[in-house]
């Protein structure tokens, strides 16, 4: 059976987003120096506090890392993945691993891009999921190729991130 990348991605929103900007206090989000990978965390200090949340809105899920990503105006994030790619890509064992969410936390839908999609690390065929606002969170296997288009905007774009396994 084929499959669609389409079909691995589950949107859901998350209404208390803002805790994950709690971190930033009250700093003027382009003035924080080091643009890119932010080395802030969400509102926990440590894995434990960082499960307790993203439990509440994932279910019952082992988190085994975290982070923010802050893209300021003109920069990106290349395709990648977050397992090993010498394991390469096999959407059919997608399902039972590792999977990554995505929260926007700082997004304008008219200025901002998503995370987009692909089976390949040269971005053919792009999967590029539309109507996304801020608070919503994508989750998908941690194996499929994606990327943060390149910031075009004058507004810093932070999301929230988690990889995590299903508890079976």
């Amino acid at each position: 059976m084929a499959h669609t990348l389409e079909e691995f991605i589950t949107k859901i929103h998350v209404d208390n987003y803002q805790d994950t900007l709690s971190c930033y206090d009250n700093a003027n989000l382009d003035e924080l120096g080091e643009a890119g990978f932010t080395g802030l965390t969400p509102p926990f200090n440590t894995l434990e506090d960082a499960q307790a949340w993203w439990s509440n809105i994932l279910g019952d899920v082992t988190v085994s890392s975290y982070w923010n990503t802050r893209l300021d105006p003109g920069q990106e994030q290349g395709t990648h993945l977050h397992v090993d790619p010498e394991l390469g890509f096999d959407i059919d064992d997608s399902v039972d691993g590792q999977q990554t969410a995505v929260l926007y936390s700082k997004y304008n839908p008219s200025v901002h891009k998503p995370t987009y999609f692909s089976e390949t690390n040269l971005r053919i065929s792009e999967y590029k999921p539309a109507g996304i606002i801020e608070g919503d969170c994508l989750t998908f296997p941690s194996n499929i190729y994606h990327r943060a288009p390149k910031n075009t905007s004058a507004e810093s774009r932070i999301t929230s991130v988690c990889t995590f396994t299903y508890n079976v």
